[in-house]
This record gives C-alpha cells, structure tokens and sequence, in this order.
C-alpha cells in the first residue's frame, strides 16, 4: 500500500472502498460534512482519480471540480491536503465561520471572486454585509454547476 497518498470519498460513499476506509477510519476527518479525508488508501485504487501536481488556485479548482461532479474517490498526498484545507476557498465551502470571523469570511470570499473573475466567471456579486456563509457556498455550488 502506497503511504504517499491520502484519499478523500463522500462521506455517503458505499462502495468497498469507502466502506473499508470508514471501518479503518472511523473518526475520519469531514470538514465539510460532504467528504471524508482518510490517512491511507485502499489497496484496490482501480477508478480513482489522481489530483495532479499543479499551482494552488488550480489544484484547488480542480479538486473542487471533481469532488463536485464525481463520486469516484480522490488521491492527493498529505501536502495537497494540507494546502487545500488551509485555501480561502476550502474555507468558504465549509462555510464556517464563528462570530468575529466576519473580516475572515470578507477576505475569503473576495479571493475566490477575484480567481473565479480572473477566470472568466462572472457570476459572483460583490461581497455585501447580507451575505451569509451558506449565500457563498451556494455561489461556489453555481459555479462548479456551470
């Protein structure tokens, strides 16, 4: 079994895999209350897909991308995790902000709406007082849907 790679899977996954890792793992880490992030892999990693070696922004929208739209589980290593979990846009997703985290919550959604229109994606608004947590999470969700 290769200990370079962690993986993610829904946390609703059933297939062999999964259910494997929730046996090995069963205090596996689920920020998001979507995915689960396993330690390890299973040793059947047939179907799953690889996230590739890039520059932060687009290992970022790439994992996004394919948590999204897939349901097949994902390999990254423990530095791809560890940048992912520390981006504003894993942040925003979670959608977890506590009270006097507001300047936070501004900072983040500013840095994913200033890479989505660097990218060509117009459809997030200008940051607002109204805006909640879970607004931005439903912009994120419309973007990945587009």
């Amino acid at each position: 079994m290769n200990t370079n790679f962690w993986c993610m899977y829904k946390v609703d996954d059933m297939s062999e895999q999964a259910v494997w890792l929730r046996t090995k793992h069963p205090n596996a880490v689920s920020h998001d209350g979507v995915n689960n992030l396993f330690v390890s892999i299973p040793e059947n990693t047939e179907g799953m897909f690889t996230l590739p070696q890039t520059d932060i922004d687009t290992m970022v929208m790439t994992a996004a991308a394919f948590l999204y739209k897939e349901t097949a589980g994902m390999l990254l290593t423990k530095t791809q995790a560890e940048t992912l979990f520390r981006h504003p846009a894993h942040r925003l997703w979670c959608a977890r902000y506590e009270e006097g985290q507001m300047d936070l919550f501004e900072a983040d959604y500013n840095a994913n709406r200033n890479y989505a229109l660097s990218v060509g994606l117009d459809n997030w608004p200008e940051f607002s007082v109204d805006l909640t947590p879970a607004d931005a999470r439903n912009i994120m969700l419309e973007t990945l849907a587009a």
